[in-house]
């Protein structure tokens, strides 16, 4: 199997104005970004790949000095839970899904093992900070980990298809003679 597969995502938090429900957006970066479904939950299909790598790189529009906690808090900057409650916020040691890296900056980097049989949908907390860890304003995005693939084909797929054409061409010699008397 593949090594896991590195996908950037910006987290753009745009109000602090309400600290239970601040205002903020994921948008996936890149040629071939994570798709999204019609909430806005990033769509995780390893492709032969062994999970993921995601970086998180975030953009404080509130002027109010929000990052990541230091890395040596990387564990309080992201919680997550197997459930398809949307209402439900993970909390601190909620580590079903993402588990930090590191911290390097404006990015947090985390790892998505999406194991098979598919785990299903989850929620994620992101946990911002704009006093060093002693406290967090948190962000509740969710996620779905299909751990499978809306790209590539199996091998069983690619054996019907060929005998399926290599009939279609027996039977187009067949019927229109093409190969004469």
């Amino acid at each position: 199997m593949a090594s896991p597969w590195e996908k950037n995502v910006a987290v753009n938090l745009n109000s602090d104005n309400d600290p239970k429900n601040p205002l903020f957006d994921i948008q996936p970066l890149g040629p071939d970004p994570l798709p999204k479904d019609s909430n806005g939950d990033l769509i995780f299909d390893n492709e032969g790949h062994d999970g993921f790598k995601i970086n998180f790189i975030l953009s404080d529009n509130t002027g109010h000095g929000y990052q990541w906690p230091p890395n040596s808090k990387k564990d309080q900057a992201v919680w997550s839970k197997l459930t398809a409650d949307a209402k439900y916020c993970p909390s601190d040691g909620d580590k079903d899904v993402f588990h930090a890296l590191s911290i390097n900056g404006s990015t947090l980097q985390v790892r998505n093992k999406n194991p098979k049989p598919a785990q299903g949908p989850f929620r994620y907390t992101l946990c911002v900070t704009n006093d060093g860890g002693a406290s967090y304003l948190p962000l509740d995005p969710g996620g779905n980990n299909n751990n499978g693939s809306t790209k590539s084909v199996s091998a069983a797929a690619i054996a019907v298809i060929a005998v399926a054409a290599v009939a279609i061409a027996a039977f187009a010699v067949y019927r229109f003679n093409l190969f004469g008397d």
